[in-house]
């Protein structure tokens, strides 16, 4: 295949998604999880690098960052949902960190990273 032009790259539908039941909050209720573009990256980075205490909120960030609208594809929630969405039952946020994890790998190493600097 040729190199691709810069109308086919900014057009390429490149972000996968997928759908996770929770009924807990809902009988046949769904939620969308969303493969990040560059700016979710980049909150993911920033929220990890500027919050110095010990608890990170890694399941409730990812979650903030990744569950989006199917229709609009825009994010449910902000960074500000972060504390009440700890406050959620633990086993459908878990279900929706493990499919945003499976779409958005964070390699261990960025654990440890985060870990060291905790």
């Amino acid at each position: 295949m040729a190199d691709l032009t810069r109308d086919q790259v900014l057009t390429a539908d490149d972000r996968k998604t997928k759908t996770v039941k929770v009924d807990e909050w809902g009988k046949g209720a769904t939620l969308t999880v969303i493969t990040w573009n560059a700016k979710q990256r980049d909150q993911f980075d920033t929220y990890v690098y500027e919050t110095k205490d010990d608890d990170k909120n890694l399941r409730s960030l990812f979650v903030a960052i990744s569950v989006i609208d199917p229709e609009t594809r825009k994010q449910k929630f902000t960074l500000q949902d972060i504390e009440a969405l700890n406050d959620k039952a633990e086993a459908p946020l878990t279900r929706l960190w493990e499919a945003a994890m499976e779409l958005n790998p964070v390699l261990t190493s960025q654990f440890e990273e985060i870990a060291k600097n905790s």
